[in-house]
């Protein structure tokens, strides 16, 4: 009887043991989480500093501030996409800016930057869509990087038109969004295909003059010459008289 009272009391104390064993094992995990958790917060909120210090410079016109800040935000949280997007276009900004200086030739130093400006402009959008390919605002982003570069870039058209399409199919019920597509098929002169665009926002938003006007140029574009002054009437309608839209 004593050694099976001993046993048991063994027993007892191993299971207690392991108890206390698994007791410390689930402290160290909850510990390890938490601390991990304290430090995506910390940089999550610092990002979030450092956007704002970002907007703040961008306010000043303090362009090479913006830019550093952005790529600091960035780096800080790359699972922002909102990061993404106005890092992408504060770069085609710069680049615009240096390729436009007032009084001054472009050097081949200036276009190699631009190059380089424009490849981020590009990569950042991609990257936003990449984070968060459900939010029509970064497919609408990557539209409009891509449409900014349709002067310079064959095939950018067809990148704009995809990034527009897939930011119309998550948000199809935003007439603007159809009005820049349409402007997209219009300048490559894809008529038939602007003049859809162009009734899908009519349809959305009536009483959207700018919708009705746009269908009246790419008709016009077309020779639908009739139905083009029929919109045309129609902008005049909803457009108030004697402002310089009006006129």
């Amino acid at each position: 009887v004593g050694l099976a009272l001993v046993a048991v009391s063994r027993g007892h104390e191993s299971q207690l043991l392991g108890e206390r064993a698994m007791g410390i094992l689930v402290l160290i995990i909850i510990g390890a989480v938490g601390t991990t958790i304290g430090i995506l917060g910390t940089r999550a909120y610092a990002a979030e500093l450092t956007y704002k210090r970002a907007l703040d410079a961008a306010a000043r016109n303090e362009g090479k501030v913006l830019y550093d800040l952005l790529i600091l935000a960035v780096d800080q949280n790359p699972n922002v996409d909102r990061y993404h997007i106005t890092l992408s276009q504060t770069n085609l900004l710069l680049a615009n800016g240096i390729a436009n200086k007032k009084g001054k030739d472009v050097t081949e130093d200036d276009r190699r930057t631009i190059t380089q400006l424009v490849q981020q402009a590009i990569r950042e959008a991609q990257r936003a869509v990449a984070v968060n390919n459900r939010l029509s605002t970064s497919w609408e982003n990557l539209g409009r990087v891509y449409r900014t570069l349709i002067p310079f870039a064959a095939g950018a058209d067809r990148w704009a038109v995809s990034g527009y399409t897939q930011a119309i199919a998550l948000e199809p019920t935003n007439p603007l969004l159809l009005i820049i597509l349409g402007g997209v098929h219009f300048a490559a002169w894809l008529y038939d295909d602007a003049v859809k665009a162009f009734e899908l926002a009519v349809a959305l938003k009536p009483d959207l003059a700018n919708s009705h006007y746009n269908l009246s140029a790419a008709l016009r574009e077309k020779g639908d010459i009739s139905r083009a002054v029929r919109e045309m009437e129609q902008v005049l309608t909803l457009v108030e008289e004697g402002t310089q839209d009006y006129d």
